[in-house]
């Protein structure tokens, strides 16, 4: 018989158990204790940073953009801020604000809403604002924010339905940060 048709198989049984390491769980991944040193050796490939929209990586720049405007005629809608973000870049807004300064106005009664958009069409949730939310010295604070893309508009538009204008307010205020693209993971999906 030649050696060359004999067939090799793993040990079973009783013989198993004389095969080196063949009782060993495989390795299961612990996480670094948080006591403990990490630095990376190559650290294009790997950082310690959290997701670019739940805290600002190096790099970002913040966002602020406030805007007042007269109310407009009745029947009317008018931009009260707006911004654009960068190119390269994306971010997130963390807290705005919408409210209406003189007379004539009841929050919720449907007179005058806010609508905030990206590229011309309304943002989920945001569709026909009815009350101030927040002031513009003191915005609303998002509990996740909202994410914005590379060249997005992001606007806050007023309609008035049927207050007259004599001279009010209506204030806007879009408050985040934007950073660069790099430091998004292209495995997220959006």
């Amino acid at each position: 018989m030649s050696t060359s048709s004999t067939i090799h198989r793993w040990p079973r049984g009783a013989a198993a158990r004389n095969v080196p390491y063949s009782d060993q769980n495989p390795p299961v991944l612990q996480p670094t204790p948080a006591n403990q040193d990490t630095t990376q050796q190559n650290s294009a490939f790997a950082n310690d940073y959290k997701s670019p929209w739940i805290e600002p990586p190096p790099q970002f720049d913040p966002v602020d953009k406030i805007g007042y405007v007269t109310i407009p005629a009745i029947g009317q809608m008018l931009t009260v801020v707006s911004y654009r973000v960068s190119r390269g870049r994306n971010g997130i807004i963390k807290s705005y604000a919408n409210n209406y300064v003189g007379a004539g106005f009841q929050e919720g009664a449907g007179n005058l809403y806010w609508q905030y958009r990206r590229n011309g069409n309304p943002i989920k949730f945001y569709e026909k604002v009815l009350a101030s939310l927040g002031r513009v010295e003191s915005p609303t604070l998002h509990p996740s924010g909202f994410r914005v893309f590379d060249n997005d508009l992001i606007e806050i538009v007023v309609f008035n339905v049927s207050i007259d204008p004599a001279g009010q307010l209506i204030g806007g205020r879009l408050l985040g940060y934007q950073y660069p693209k790099k430091y998004e993971d292209p495995r997220t999906w959006v």
